[in-house]
């Protein structure tokens, strides 16, 4: 009987961490609508003056935290390690720069309630990161490192 060879095993240990993670972000892009929808149909029915401004941005804002893990993922899992944390590390500063732009911006506008932006970025932005962390640790991707050719 021979034993498994070590390169295949680690091919399909790697695409089950892909599958893993690419799951997780894309439950964590759905949550993240959905729940910036339910925000701004609340915002919508029982909202004051400045409601459905507020809700919409702040949706906006959580598709920007959001998406761009998805994307992130998709992109980056096949990519050598260096690219992929420079690809998250500029996703990121990317993302809180614009957040950050955006709330100076609609600072103070009678038309955007602060209340509703902040409830509508919580619920679509941080809700879904914990479900894509809870997803995760649910999964616990696997380390998988190749051996050197002489330490098979």
């Amino acid at each position: 009987m021979t034993a498994p060879d070590p390169d295949a095993r680690l091919a399909v240990a790697r695409h089950a961490n892909d599958r893993s993670v690419l799951r997780a972000f894309t439950v964590g892009v759905l949550l993240s609508l959905a729940l910036s929808l339910l925000v701004i149909l609340v915002a919508l029915v029982a909202g004051g003056p400045g409601a459905l401004g507020g809700a919409a941005v702040g949706a906006g804002l959580a598709a920007v935290v959001s998406l761009p893990s998805l994307l992130t993922a998709r992109w980056g899992l096949q990519r050598p390690v260096v690219q992929m944390a420079m690809l998250v590390m500029g996703t990121w500063m990317v993302k809180i720069l614009v957040v950050l732009i955006v709330l100076i911006v609609v600072r103070g506008r009678p038309e955007i309630a602060a209340g509703w932006l902040a409830a509508a970025l919580l619920l679509g932005a941080v809700v879904p990161a914990l479900a894509e962390g809870l997803l995760l640790a649910r999964t616990r991707p696997r380390l998988e490192v190749p051996t050197a050719p002489g330490q098979r």
